[in-house]
């Protein structure tokens, strides 16, 4: 299911008003398309809303369009799809409401699933005092425990 980020408001406090979020963190699959919705919120008169894509993050990000017209509510998708180099990417958007007068720039944090899933496996580990393989290494070369230990705990972790 696709994930939805903080609604944005507008017009609630004076014309042209932005209220946002400013940092915002998604979960995204690594080399895949993601959809991430945007939803728009408006408390005045409808009115255009311009959205854009830092121009560096175009090849990760981007908008099927950039200008929508905002009666009431409306639900902006944002495709990213990260590349295979790195796990976190900080994609920066501008908006800009009532016809350019206003505008904010916020920054949505795309995070590989694939990281949170390996960093939610060592939390558990450290949760339950498992060791991990690095651990079970460091003690078998320092000569810590008895043979058929480091006999048993090799087989396990012997490619790792």
């Amino acid at each position: 299911m696709p994930e939805e980020i903080d609604t944005i408001i507008i017009n609630r406090i004076d014309k042209g008003y932005i209220e946002l979020n400013k940092k915002v963190s998604v979960d995204v699959e690594v080399g895949k398309e993601d959809i991430i919705y945007i939803p728009i919120k408006n408390y005045g008169p409808p009115t255009h809303v311009y959205l854009s894509v830092d121009p560096k993050m175009k090849n990760i990000a981007y908008l099927p369009e950039d200008n929508y017209y905002v009666e009431d509510e409306v639900k902006i998708p944002l495709i990213i799809q990260l590349p295979l180099e790195k796990n976190i990417y900080n994609i920066d958007l501008i908006i800009t409401a009532s016809y350019g007068l206003i505008n904010e720039k916020f920054s949505i944090k795309a995070v590989s699933k694939n990281l949170k899933r390996k960093e939610e496996i060592s939390q558990k580990e450290t949760q339950y005092n498992v060791p991990t393989a690095s651990i079970i290494r460091q003690i078998m070369k320092n000569n810590i425990i008895s043979n058929r230990i480091k006999a048993f705990f090799g087989k396990l972790y012997k490619n790792k």
